[in-house]
């Protein structure tokens, strides 16, 4: 079972579920992007998920001492973790990420975790209303200017746990030994929900001297209203919390062009639609390369001065009606690509220190 979004839909495919617009059996409009009326009759998926049904387990654990290590990892997964998160949850998320540090000082541990139950295909309730099959039979062309070419056909329910912690102290010996307790930084990202476990359970050994800070993404859980106590909670009790209180919700909306529920009444569609998230991948990128500048070892001025500038860009285009796709936001991401690449070159100040250190040991091995 996939949990991964279409990034081209035609025939079917899949987006995030919009609780706040979308319905089983609603309309909707691929070149706006936005939800339309339904045409059938109404259908409604029970609320509750089935217990008897385990849900299919994807979980990543990694603890990281470099930060271009950690910008490689949440990088490569930006664009395909972007839609799974509103562009409000990845706002809170980066304002955090982009604050951060890794280095010799500061340690990083990434968690994640995605609960998904099976696949829930409602073709067989979707009778078409009396207004639907009028306007149906009277004129395709209306039919589908009125109810989009696409149906809401089928869900998947999900849960989510999504945690960034940052551990620091200046004893960077006392905090290799606390990562090691971890799990040896720089090791695999698989896991299983008891090793995460019994890694979550480590955090609560590191020293005093040791500071820590953290910030949680998460979905699909009982009470989900009223998770304000994650403010004060550790990571063992938001984890915990997750594990013993998911209860999956409708996060994946799966389409089908109105041609596979009506067949021989809707034309099949002759192309196909491109789907990006690339605002929200913008935001997400634009906070590591805020990370990685902050935990260089040299001072990043007019990185951190470009990325301010940037900053401001972004809010303005999230709180606008430009699309996701907008030519304004690709040039961003080329640009955020870009820094990225002049921030893994050495500078001469870093060149530099090495230099000197590797004399210092052969001169050292030299006395010796």
């Amino acid at each position: 079972m996939s949990h991964e979004y279409s990034s081209k839909i035609k025939q079917h495919g899949s987006l995030p579920w919009d609780s706040a617009h979308m319905v089983l059996g609603g309309g909707y409009d691929m070149a706006a992007r936005e939800s339309l009326p339904s045409p059938f009759d109404e259908v409604e998926a029970e609320e509750s998920y089935s217990t008897d049904t385990f849900p299919q387990v994807d979980v990543q654990s990694q603890v990281f001492r470099d930060e271009q290590e950690l910008t490689n990892h949440l990088w490569t997964t930006a664009s395909a973790s972007s839609p799974n998160h509103s562009l409000a949850s990845v706002k809170a998320m980066s304002s955090y990420i982009k604050t951060t540090k890794c280095n010799s000082e500061n340690a990083c541990l990434v968690l994640r975790c995605t609960l998904s139950m099976p696949p829930e295909h409602f073709d067989n309730e979707l009778d078409l209303s009396d207004t639907g099959r009028k306007l149906l039979d009277s004129s395709p062309e209306k039919f589908t200017e009125c109810y989009g070419e696409y149906c809401i056909a089928g869900l998947i329910r999900q849960s989510s746990f999504f945690a960034v912690c940052t551990y620091s102290s200046p004893d960077a010996e006392e905090l290799e030994k606390f990562t090691a307790v971890l799990g040896a930084a720089k090791s695999g990202g698989e896991a299983g929900l008891n090793a995460t476990t019994d890694l979550v359970k480590g955090t609560k050994s590191h020293a005093s001297s040791i500071k820590e800070s953290h910030r949680f993404c998460i979905t699909g859980v009982e009470g989900e209203i009223g998770l304000s106590w994650l403010e004060h909670a550790t990571v063992a009790e938001a984890w915990q919390g997750f594990r013993f209180d998911y209860k999956p919700v409708p996060q994946v909306a799966l389409l089908k062009h109105y041609s596979s529920l009506l067949p021989g009444e809707i034309d099949r569609p002759k192309n196909h639609h491109d789907i990006s998230w690339d605002l929200t991948e913008a935001v997400w990128k634009h906070a590591l390369l805020n990370m990685a500048a902050r935990s260089k070892a040299t001072t990043q001025s007019a990185t951190l001065a470009t990325l301010d500038r940037i900053s401001d860009r972004l809010d303005t285009l999230s709180n606008s009606n430009v699309t996701s796709e907008s030519s304004e936001v690709k040039e961003i991401l080329s640009k955020l690509d870009d820094m990225r690449d002049q921030l893994r070159k050495p500078t001469r100040p870093a060149i530099k220190a090495e230099l000197q250190a590797l004399a210092a040991n052969d001169q050292k091995r030299c006395v010796e």
